[in-house]
């Protein structure tokens, strides 16, 4: 009895790790246009104070209420760009307090990078590394689509594939795709619990903040909101 409660207990993390990963690596895609206004003169002024705020551009950083003060400052401003212009890239997370707080809530755990390629054709791929008990890591991985929930400011994803590459270290990387991952009952078993995992009313992401290398949508399910910048390489890591 207690195996099979240990065993549940888990399918249950792993199955709220795919949510986390899938809720965390969303962006928005097609017109966007109600968006794009000129920007204020304060503008760049509130996005160097929330980005030198911060302890890396490359990573996640941990949440404190000063830094969610200066993000919220950030989004006050109008936005501006054209995101299809903008969207093609690899993306970082810099910022996602519900992330950190899991990470601190399953214990000596961090999340990072959490990065997601988007392509111009409305595909994308999404990997996050998963380091825990400061000896154990993994890769998680999911691929799917993007696209205008109303031609405005939400947008909405779907995930078809989902996969995953143990103990791998940062300079391995993860593996690209589904197809390069060996052939085994665990890849089966993964892939159908991502699936799974995936909630519909967790696919709808409002948009707050967009210009050329930084966006801030909402995860109106936590009531957080996440902060991404564009690398200057298309690199994954």
């Amino acid at each position: 009895m207690q195996g099979r409660k240990r065993l549940t207990t888990r399918r249950t993390i792993q199955n709220s790790l795919f949510v986390l990963l899938i809720g965390a690596t969303i962006l928005p895609i097609q017109s966007l246009n109600n968006l794009f206004t000129q920007r204020s003169p304060n503008s760049n002024r509130n996005k160097c104070n929330f980005l030198n705020g911060l302890d890396t551009l490359n990573g996640i950083n941990s949440a404190t209420p000063e830094r969610t003060a200066l993000l919220q400052e950030m989004i006050t401003d109008p936005t501006v760009s054209s995101f299809p212009a903008v969207a093609a890239g690899t993306w970082t997370v810099l910022y996602a307090p519900h992330i950190t707080t899991m990470a601190r809530v399953l214990g000596n755990s961090a999340f990072d990078p959490i990065l997601y390629q988007m392509h111009a054709d409305g595909t994308m791929t999404s990997h996050v590394r998963w380091t825990f008990l400061e000896r154990f890591s993994c890769w998680l991985s999911v691929s799917g689509t993007y696209a205008s929930q109303d031609d405005d400011r939400v947008s909405r994803v779907s995930f078809d594939q989902v996969w995953m590459k143990w103990n791998a270290c940062l300079e391995d990387g993860p593996y690209p795709t589904l197809q390069d991952v060996p052939a085994s009952w665990w890849k089966t078993i993964v892939q159908t619990m991502g699936q799974l995992g995936f909630v519909e009313s967790f696919s709808v992401f409002p948009v707050a903040y967009l210009d050329n290398d930084l966006i801030v949508f909402d995860f109106k399910l936590l009531g957080t909101r996440i902060c991404a910048r564009k690398l200057p390489r298309n690199d994954l890591y």
